[in-house]
């Protein structure tokens, strides 16, 4: 059987509901948080520290990667 390939995600938006997520990836042998963009530079900084993916400066930057293969969008109010 071949093996699986990982899902390599990007996090926009971190509220409340994008740590729920993040949680979920670390448990995951499948799927890897690989940056996260917020609009806030406090909240993108503990972000980064708290799950160890790259900071993005802005939600374009974060669509230009090559590196992902999805994007989660914590939805705005």
């Amino acid at each position: 059987m071949p093996e699986k390939e990982t899902v390599r995600l990007a996090q926009i938006g971190l509220g409340a509901w994008s740590s729920v997520l993040a949680n979920a990836v670390r448990k995951s042998t499948r799927v890897d948080l690989v940056t996260c963009f917020d609009t806030i530079p406090e909240k993108r900084k503990r972000f980064v520290q708290k799950y160890g993916c790259d900071p993005s400066e802005s939600y374009e930057a974060v669509l230009e990667r090559d590196d992902i293969d999805g994007v989660e969008r914590y939805p705005a109010h």
